[in-house]
């Protein structure tokens, strides 16, 4: 199943930054900052709910908890 009006047999866009990264170019910010500033701009503008709890990956246990709204917009 594919979208509507879309060329099934078009090949995948590839980005590259060898180019850039060989003439000296540095990034600003990380993907990981770019992710993490997505996330909390969303969550600023009630467009997604903050976590209820965060828990640690290793042992499982919580290190904060966060109350979340009681509306989120959509």
């Amino acid at each position: 199943m594919g979208f509507k009006d879309a060329d099934e047999n078009l090949g995948n866009v590839v980005f590259n930054s060898k180019k850039l990264l060989d003439l000296g170019f540095q990034f600003k910010y990380s993907l990981e900052d770019m992710f993490v500033g997505a996330v909390e701009t969303c969550q600023e503008k009630g467009l997604i709910a903050p976590p209820t709890k965060i828990e640690n990956a290793i042992n499982g246990d919580t290190i904060a908890s966060i109350e979340t709204p009681t509306s989120v917009k959509c």
